[in-house]
């Protein structure tokens, strides 16, 4: 039996039974791929981009997490989140701070 390859390359010559195996994958390939199509039409999620998840992934990075790395709940998330800007805050008080010392000396 002979298989057709994509991209003009010779044909490769397999047994019956590979062959046989080899057309249920295509087909199954092919009905996959027309789920997926109409999946995407439906969701508009674009499931072959592998940009279209950064955006959650970039989102799960910013999220507070506990000693074992399980998300933290929204509350106690929020709570991290303003503790770490009062932080900051000061912290840039502080740098303002020295920068008028050094300045004035």
């Amino acid at each position: 039996m002979e298989v057709f390859a994509k991209d003009n390359q010779p044909p490769r010559f397999v047994n019956p039974k590979q062959y046989s195996r080899i057309l249920k994958r295509r087909e199954e390939r092919q009905k996959l791929f027309k789920l997926q199509l109409e999946a995407e039409l439906i969701t508009g999620f674009d499931f072959s981009n592998p940009r279209s998840r950064q955006r959650r992934i970039e989102q799960a990075n910013k999220r507070g997490r506990d000693q074992h790395g399980r998300f933290l709940p929204k509350i106690q998330n929020q709570n991290q989140n303003q503790n770490q800007n009062q932080n900051e805050n000061q912290n840039q008080n502080q740098n303002q701070n020295q920068n008028q010392n050094q300045n004035q000396n």
